[in-house]
């Protein structure tokens, strides 16, 4: 399991058609998580993407997806959706670059790792929040963060 707060320098950056799947489990007591896109680890620098995971409402209520993007010293307008994603389930996340933004595509997942629902969250131009298992993908100047 990878400890939280996480940050990953991507060497080579984020082109379109390349991408990252994030694999975990959301513990129960979760309030939610977020993962930054951002052209570098310091203050003040650009987040084309952040992708936050947020629950609301009761335990057995699902996840409501929040994007936003933070350019010229500003953020951007919040865009919310529904999701299917649970606390204390077992997850894939992947994350997309499209020549005009980012795609980002959910997976539940069994306990046999078996996928029981996919679903495309959307596009857009604290505490144990989530128990990282898997960050991978192709050799990619970006760095990406994972916070609680």
């Amino acid at each position: 399991l990878q400890k939280m707060p996480y940050y990953r320098a991507i060497p080579f950056g984020l082109d379109p058609e390349s991408w990252m799947l994030l694999e975990g489990v959301i513990p129960l007591q979760s309030k939610g998580f977020q993962v930054d896109f951002a052209y570098g680890q310091f203050r003040g620098a650009s987040i084309p993407l952040r992708f936050k995971l947020s629950f609301e409402g009761p335990p057995s209520s699902s996840a409501v997806a929040v994007f936003n993007s933070f350019t010229d010293r500003e953020w951007g307008k919040e865009k919310k959706t529904a999701t299917h994603i649970r606390q204390g389930q077992r997850f894939k996340m992947q994350f997309i670059v499209t020549s005009k933004g980012f795609k980002v595509i959910s997976q539940l997942v069994l306990g046999s790792g078996t996928r029981v629902l996919s679903q495309e969250l959307g596009c857009s131009e604290g505490d144990d929040a989530v128990a990282l298992t898997h960050l991978m993908g192709p050799c990619m100047k970006w760095s990406v963060a994972v916070e609680a």
